[in-house]
This record gives structure tokens, C-alpha cells and sequence, in this order.
């Protein structure tokens, strides 16, 4: 009897888990340990050995590779999935990881995080007066007036906004008895004098448009100190005007 009961304990001792590498933790027979990032999980053979990606297995159907084993994406396990862009081991919110792991929690990342009382994020940080604050509130738009250097008074001259330079783009104009020919930027805050190596000659009621597919201020037309009406076409890149000979043209206006 002592001899079945000695046999019986040996049995129950000798359990087929099999031990991780750090003598301490063990895995479930029919699995091995795998480390990753320092943590030790219990995976299955077909697991072992995937690439950099995605990855599925027969027991992992939606998975990620990390350093050759193919885990279960999930939120919170310390682990950065595809589609994730922050995974702080937990799916707690406000702590600099969203609980979906999706959002960094800081306002100009272009995700609206509710559970910080954000009501916008348009993903420019630090700026306002655009419709969503630098706090990521909503604005309700108005004027203002801006305090700026001032430029030379004028009427019947053009602008427009160049969008790949975040720029608005002034020339000429009708400056008292004299017609203008400076070229002008504001940048949100002043206004910028050009001074471009050549320039279309002093005009007022010309027009500027803006080409956004070749990113160029296009300009056309007006009339200069002799009243006479122009028909000439120039385009400013941001560095200088270029007059453009295009095979046919508008008639002067």
C-alpha cells in the first residue's frame, strides 16, 4: 500500500506543464512558452515562427507577429497591433492611451477624445481661430481685428489664398493717383513684402486665381497708368513672377 502511494505522488510531481525560461512561470501541456517584449505567453506550435504583419494560425484567427510569434490582436496587452496607435498595457482612458488604443489623448492628434471633454480635433496643434481652438473646443467664428504692420492703402487690387504655402497672395493696385506693382504674403500674422527678381508692371482690376494641381498664383489682366487694359498672363511660384506666352489668350479686360 505505502509503495502505490509513493508511485501516486510521483505522478502527481512529475506534471507534463512545461516551464518558461525564467524558472518561473509554466504553460499548459500541448504548448510551449514563448518570450515577447520580456513577457512570457503560452502559444501553440503553429504560433511560432510568422513574419512582421498579420498573421492567422488554427488558433489564432485575427493576429499580429511580434518577434516571430503570432498573438491575438487586442487592445491592452502591451503590444502594438496594426491599427493601433498606442497600447499601454490596460484599457483605461486619460491615461495617455485611449481605452480603444486608438488615440494618444492629445489634442491635435486628429481624434476627437470624448473623455477628455474634447468637442474637435482637426489635427493642427496649438492653433485657433479656425474653427476648433487649441484646446480642442469648438469656436464659434468672427472677426477680430489683427494688429499688424500696415502696407500701402489701396483699391481695385487681388488676392488670393495660396493653399500648398498657407499664404495669401496680394499684388497691385490702385494706390491714390498711382497704380501699384509690389507684391505682398500674409502669413497669418503680417504682412511680407516680395521683392521677386521680375514682376507683371503696375496694374489695378487684374484677377488672381490659384491652380492648385501645378501650385501656381496665376494672374491676368487689369489696366495700367495709361488706362489701357491688359491681356498678359504671369504666375508667382512663391520666388518670382514668370510671364506665361500661351498660344492663345482671353482679350483684354
Amino acid at each position: 500500500m505505502r509503495a502505490f502511494l509513493v508511485i501516486a505522488l510521483t505522478a502527481c510531481v512529475g506534471s507534463k506543464s512545461v516551464s518558461c525560461p525564467d524558472g518561473i512561470h509554466t504553460c499548459p501541456e500541448g504548448t510551449v512558452c514563448a518570450t515577447v517584449s520580456s513577457k512570457n505567453y503560452c502559444v501553440y506550435a503553429d504560433q511560432l515562427g510568422c513574419t512582421d504583419g498579420a498573421c492567422s494560425t488554427q488558433h489564432v484567427a485575427d493576429g499580429a507577429c511580434h518577434e516571430g510569434v503570432c498573438l491575438p490582436i487586442a487592445c491592452g496587452n502591451a503590444l502594438l497591433d496594426p491599427g493601433e496607435v498606442c497600447d499601454d498595457g490596460n484599457t483605461l482612458a486619460q491615461d495617455g492611451c485611449s481605452s480603444s488604443c486608438a488615440s494618444t489623448e492629445i489634442c491635435g492628434n486628429a481624434t476627437i477624445d470624448t473623455t477628455l471633454g474634447e468637442e474637435c480635433d482637426d489635427g493642427v496643434a496649438g492653433k485657433s481661430y479656425d474653427g476648433c481652438s487649441s484646446t480642442c473646443r469648438l469656436e464659434v467664428l468672427s472677426w477680430r481685428e489683427v494688429t499688424a504692420n500696415t502696407i500701402p492703402p489701396r483699391s481695385q487690387t487681388a488676392m488670393v489664398f495660396d493653399t500648398a504655402r498657407k499664404r495669401i497672395v496680394l499684388f497691385g493696385g490702385a494706390g491714390g493717383a498711382d497704380l501699384l506693382g509690389d507684391t505682398w504674403e500674409w502669413d497669418g500674422n503680417r504682412w511680407i513684402l516680395r521683392t521677386p527678381a521680375s514682376a507683371p508692371k503696375a496694374r489695378a482690376g487684374h484677377m488672381l486665381a490659384y491652380d492648385p494641381v501645378r501650385q501656381r498664383v496665376v494672374l491676368f489682366g487689369g489696366f495700367d497708368n495709361t488706362t489701357a487694359f491688359l491681356d498678359d498672363t504671369w504666375e508667382w511660384d512663391g520666388l518670382t513672377w514668370m510671364q506665361i506666352q500661351p498660344p492663345t489668350s482671353p482679350q483684354r479686360r
